[in-house]
């Protein structure tokens, strides 16, 4: 979760949707909520994000499939558009942190923790097979 949470709070706020004045991040079962709490006409609004995390070309990325602003569900194409901000900076800071390790193949949330699944790089002078 501290990578999820310091990557939203390293964010310069002119690439967020909103000003984040605070955030926490619950791993559940299947997916991935941010509890964030932005300041709005002088006073405190909650957003909530739902997002699954995965892989795609060896990149983490994380599907937003709902955000609440309040009590109030945002549409799901809004949802998409706000969410690929503050998805974005959790995928460039995971691609980032991992990416000498190896190439990432299975990124997914289950029960508290955020499983990642990585096959090394072949080292650049080995042989390659046909």
């Amino acid at each position: 979760t501290t990578i999820l949470t310091e990557s939203v709070r390293e964010t310069p706020v002119d690439k967020l949707p909103f000003p984040v004045k605070s955030i926490q991040a619950v791993i559940n079962t299947r997916d991935i909520e941010l509890f964030m709490v932005t300041p709005q006409d002088g006073r405190d609004v909650t957003v909530l994000v739902h997002m699954v995390p995965g892989v795609t070309q060896g990149a983490p990325t994380f599907d937003v499939r709902e955000i609440r602003i309040g009590a109030a569900e945002v549409p799901s194409f809004l949802a998409q558009f706000a969410g690929n901000a503050v998805t974005k900076q959790v995928e460039r800071i995971l691609g980032t942190s991992f990416s000498g390790a190896g190439v990432l193949v299975a990124l997914e949330a289950d029960n508290g923790e955020l499983r990642l699944q990585m096959v090394p790089k072949p080292p650049k002078d080995a042989p390659r097979s046909n």
